[in-house]
């Protein structure tokens, strides 16, 4: 999924969602395999808090060594 996203990345709310938990992510994210940026966002005049997932070019590699 990560490896699909585009340059926007994924929500963390977008994967738990998704049946992805938080410490799967949170492992990506502590073996350099993925970021997260949080942020806030205007949503229907109400600001909320995001955090954005992106994967890394090591996992990348990670996922084309998979094949």
């Amino acid at each position: 999924m990560l490896a699909t996203a585009g340059s926007n990345g994924l929500t963390q709310q977008f994967l738990v969602v998704c049946s992805s938990n938080a410490a799967i992510v949170a492992a990506l994210v502590d073996e350099g395999l993925a970021t997260m940026t949080r942020g806030s966002v205007q949503v229907g005049g109400k600001m909320i808090e995001v955090a954005t997932v992106r994967i890394t070019d090591s996992g990348r590699d990670a996922l084309v060594s998979e094949d």
